[in-house]
């Protein structure tokens, strides 16, 4: 007798919908915390100074509301991405199972009281619907942040400051996609140096 698995194979379709949610929403929460601090006057490269900065959902929220401008586009983006902050945590902490064209979700409830479990189900078509919800925040969040870092160039100056160099010229470097790997590149000489900083050459 075949010994059970502990999960189920998962179908391509449904590995595609769980991987662009996952993506997409980490995407956005990257780019809303490089927002709190790049909008923050009084950022320094100490955490402590933009707090909740590394986190989602309702924290992350705060903290882009928090951004001190006049303008009413930090409440409008904290507003969508807390009205996705609860499906978004059910559907990446949930357990995931399907039939046909939709998804059943169960997450256990992580707060006090009684031990219990959430479910939801949701049809293909909602969760890219979702995912496309994602797509469009983030979309406009970039905008916002590029708007932000016109306001505070010393902010970005200090991190260009902290980035690794190129060997070759003293450059800042960014991250790039060469064959498969996540690398850093010179925008001048091309120079590539593995993201991994044990892979890197010893400088001399």
């Amino acid at each position: 007798m075949d010994e059970e698995t502990a999960y189920l194979d998962v179908p391509d379709e449904v590995a595609v919908l769980l991987g662009r949610l996952a993506f997409y929403a980490s995407w956005l929460e990257d780019i809303l915390g490089d927002a709190v601090v790049v909008g923050n006057p009084d950022a320094t490269l100490h955490a402590e100074s933009t707090p909740n900065w590394a986190w989602g959902g309702e924290r992350l929220a705060d903290a882009v509301r928090a951004i001190p401008i006049d303008h009413e586009f930090p409440e409008l983006i904290a507003a969508r991405l807390e009205a996705l902050s609860l499906t978004r945590n059910q559907l990446i902490h949930g357990v995931w199972l399907w039939k046909d064209d939709s998804v059943l979700v169960m997450k256990r409830n992580t707060g006090r009281g009684l031990r219990s479990v959430k479910y939801g189900t949701y049809t293909y078509t909602q969760l890219e619907a979702i995912i496309a919800e994602y797509r469009a925040i983030t979309e406009s969040a970039h905008r916002f942040l590029s708007f932000l870092e016109t306001m505070h160039p010393n902010h970005v100056n200090a991190s260009e400051s902290n980035a690794t160099k190129c060997p070759n010229d003293g450059l800042p470097m960014r991250g790039a996609m060469v064959e498969g790997a996540i690398v850093w590149r010179c925008g001048e000489c091309g120079q590539t140096l593995s993201a991994d900083p044990d892979l890197q050459p010893p400088t001399t």
